[in-house]
């Protein structure tokens, strides 16, 4: 009794480091477009239709997370050094750190529309331009074009004036940085365009300006942001480095309940314009009376979507939905039978079935923008005036221009005299040759002078302005002499044997054999110059040819997925000349639209995998069963089994960190990284199951969603191929590969049967 007392008391005195609204340390888990609170205030503050207002939207809600939530430390609030805050919470708090604010921002961006693949929560260090951390950070990024961010380029201009001498206030995880912004950052700041970021720019709620001299406090302008993106942070001497990233996770319903008579069961589902919602509610009691659900879906307007009872001959059914509106779609369960029922409930949003238009500038966001800047920033410049005189002055610049010239001319003199005959023949086993030569002799003698003048010449030029040149220019000059003596002597027929024997060369590449011939020629020359006889010898080399291997490549494979489904990509050692002792690799992908959820290996004895389920895996393992022998080609390695988040194209890298063969020595190879494009699940055939791709090649066979592919598949895509056109599109069930749908896709769906 008393150990438990001083327990209690210790937990009491001694807070904790860490706390959260949900028992997750992944802040994905906490980005919750879907909540009520968000979803409401996302339908308070956003105009209406959110896809056709989604940049208006974005500065509204940038605003109303800056002007309506308060920064307040979690040790403050929570009595924590850190507790993560669900949005429902700050909205109701008013108040949290800058993860509570970017989650929320985050989250009210998705409620608004913004798609998942142009909104995301950012989190890294704030550093010092002259070196060191600063702390860390939170904040948001959303992806605009160059387009929409030059909109706003020249009312930044016009207002980096008024920022002289105000401060900006950045509140970190360790406490608030006060950062004047100076007259000479403003200059500099003006030469600066878009950051690069490849399209993502911050917006960070929790940083105001300290304007002067009113110490009126403000939201930093959300043109500024557009703009400037992160030079934004530069005015004030840090940078903001994002190290991860976080968007919210696919809104998913899943519950068994029991419904009592005369009770009723509603389910929120929010959507945005371009939602692809599926799932289904079926009955699984076999209770004895009288059984009467109505399960109805409606959009937001309360028009009825799709509606059926669940009675003694249904069980249930699939429901479906292609959200043409933005706002809550309801689904509402009702209980009007005489016994109560147990349901099941299986609902969820995988993607869009489509993608949004990209950002447009409305004048309207332009026009409030500036509104604010001269009510919010310049206004509180213009309470003082200031008069400033200047004298004109003349200035004298002078200029010093230097030009250097420099030519060089080589001459080369050779004197070879040479009579030489030379002949090359390949030989692949033994050959005798005979040659017969009748040529004229022909002597030439050369003679090569070389001189070399070298002389440098200073011009002075003096030109206006007062700019004076001057120009060293050394001139190299050479000249050549060549002296050419021919003497022509009496034609000789001579007829040379030669034999050269070579044993046969037994080999898997092909063998070259250079033969070198430097023959005795006797001639008679009508000159007073003496006859000398030039004897040389046969020389015969033998060579054998090598080839140039061609290159090991370590490669990962191609492959389609479907959003909440697997997909296997292979890791595979085209070339393993040497065998295989070990491999260690880390693979990475976009966790935006797909995630690697485990690793499997061929059996080589020794491997493990760390990081899965995740974004970034390591691969270990060492073949002490021989699985990769000398000489094998195309070695699978090991399979990735990728499980789709979100639609999309992401590559699949690799990092090679030790490679060796069966002596130790390491593989080099080149890398092709893989690719993986996840799709959403294409709608149900009229009045079967939900169709599926069955070995991963997005291509989808079971038509009728029964699990395998069997006649009745054909017959559906017989039956229904213009339905399969229209709602699907080409590309899913394109068997042949020509680009189209046609009755040879039929034909080749067949003949998988």
């Amino acid at each position: 009794m008393a150990v438990a007392f001083i327990l209690l008391l210790i937990a009491l005195i001694i807070p904790q480091s860490y706390a959260h609204d949900l028992p997750s340390n992944d802040p994905s888990d906490y980005i919750r477009p879907y909540e009520t609170a968000v979803v409401e205030l996302a339908n308070k503050i956003g105009k209406e239709p959110f896809s056709d207002h989604l940049l208006d939207n974005i500065r509204s809600a940038y605003y109303w997370v800056s002007w309506n939530t308060k920064y307040m430390y979690d040790k403050d609030r929570w009595g924590v050094t850190d507790y993560w805050q669900l949005p429902s919470t700050t909205i109701s708090l008013g108040t949290g750190d800058c993860e509570d604010h970017a989650i929320l921002l985050t989250s009210l961006l998705r409620a608004l529309g913004v798609p998942r693949e142009n909104v995301r929560m950012a989190w890294g260090w704030v550093d010092w331009l002259w070196g060191g951390h600063a702390g860390y950070h939170a904040w948001v990024e959303v992806k605009v074009s160059k387009e929409v961010a030059q909109a706003f380029q020249e009312m930044v201009l016009e207002a980096l004036g008024s920022l002289e001498n105000a401060t900006l206030i950045l509140q970190l995880q360790g406490g608030p940085l006060y950062l004047k912004i100076t007259k000479e950052t403003v200059a500099n700041a003006r030469t600066l365009s878009l950051s690069e970021g490849g399209g993502w720019i911050p917006l960070d709620p929790t940083s105001t300006l300290l304007t002067l001299p009113s110490g009126h406090k403000v939201p930093i302008p959300f043109a500024f942001w557009m703009w400037l993106g992160y030079y934004v942070y530069y005015l004030c001497g840090v940078k903001a480095t994002p190290e991860s990233f976080y968007v919210d996770k696919p809104w998913t319903y899943n519950a068994r309940i029991l419904l009592q008579v005369g009770h009723t069961h509603h389910v929120d589902i929010p959507c945005t314009k371009g939602d692809y919602m599926s799932g289904y509610v079926f009955r699984q009691d076999t209770g004895v009376g009288y059984v009467n659900t109505v399960v109805e879906l409606t959009d937001p307007d309360g028009s009825v979507i799709k509606h059926f009872n669940i009675n003694a001959s249904n069980t249930g059914d699939y429901i479906y939905l292609y959200a043409m509106k933005d706002g809550v779609h309801k689904l509402t369960i009702r209980n009007s039978g005489a016994v109560d029922v147990l349901l099941d409930i299986d609902l969820g949003i995988p993607g869009k079935i489509y993608i949004l238009t990209p950002l447009q500038v409305e004048d309207s966001v332009t026009s409030a923008e500036l509104e604010y800047i001269k009510t919010e920033i310049s206004g509180t410049q213009l309470t003082t005036t200031q008069t400033v005189t200047t004298t004109a002055t003349t200035i004298t610049t002078t200029k010093t221009v230097t030009e250097t010239r420099t030519t060089t001319i080589t001459a080369t003199v050779t004197q070879p005299v040479t009579t030489t005959v030379t002949q090359t023949t390949t030989l692949t086993q033994p050959t005798t040759i005979t040659l017969t030569t009748t040529q004229p002799i022909t002597t030439t003698k050369t003679e090569t002078v070389t001189q070399t003048v070298t002389q440098t010449i200073t011009t002075t030029i003096t030109q206006t302005r007062t700019a004076t040149v001057t120009t060293t220019q050394p001139i190299t000059a050479t000249v050549t002499q060549t002296v050419t003596t021919i003497v022509t002597a009496t034609p000789v027929a001579t007829t040379v044997t030669y034999t050269v024997t070579q044993s046969p060369v037994t080999s898997t590449t092909t063998a070259t054999l250079t033969q070198t011939v430097t023959k005795t020629v006797t001639a008679a020359i009508p000159t007073t110059q003496p006859v000398t006889e030039i004897t040389k010898t046969i020389t015969v080399t033998a060579k054998e040819a090598t080839s140039t291997p061609q290159a090991i490549r370590l490669e990962s494979g191609e492959s389609k997925a479907i959003i909440r489904r697997e997909a296997r990509i292979p890791i595979r050692l085209s070339e393993a000349p040497n065998g295989l002792s070990g491999f260690e690799l880390t693979v990475s992908v976009n966790p935006s639209v797909a995630l690697i959820k485990r690793v499997e290996f061929p059996g080589f004895g020794l491997n493990e995998s760390s990081g899965a389920p995740g974004s970034n895996v390591s691969i270990k393992a060492v073949d002490i069963n021989n699985v990769v022998k000398p000489g094998d080609t195309n070695s699978e390695l090991a399979v990735l089994v990728i499980e789709g988040i979100s639609t999309g194209d992401a590559a699949l890298n690799i990092e090679v960190k030790e490679l060796d063969d069966d002596h130790g020595n390491p593989i080099f190879a080149d890398i092709k990284a893989g690719r993986v494009v996840v799709l959403v699940s294409p709608p149900p055939l009229p009045a079967q199951r939900e169709p599926r791709d069955l070995d991963g090649d997005g291509l989808f066979e079971d038509l009728n969603g029964n699990g395998r592919l069997d006649f009745a598949d054909v017959v559906l895509f017989f039956k229904h191929k213009d339905f399969i056109e229209v709602n699907w599109g080409s590309s899913l069930t394109d068997f042949n590969g020509n680009g189209r749908l046609d009755f040879d896709d039929i034909v080749r769906l067949f003949r998988r049967v």
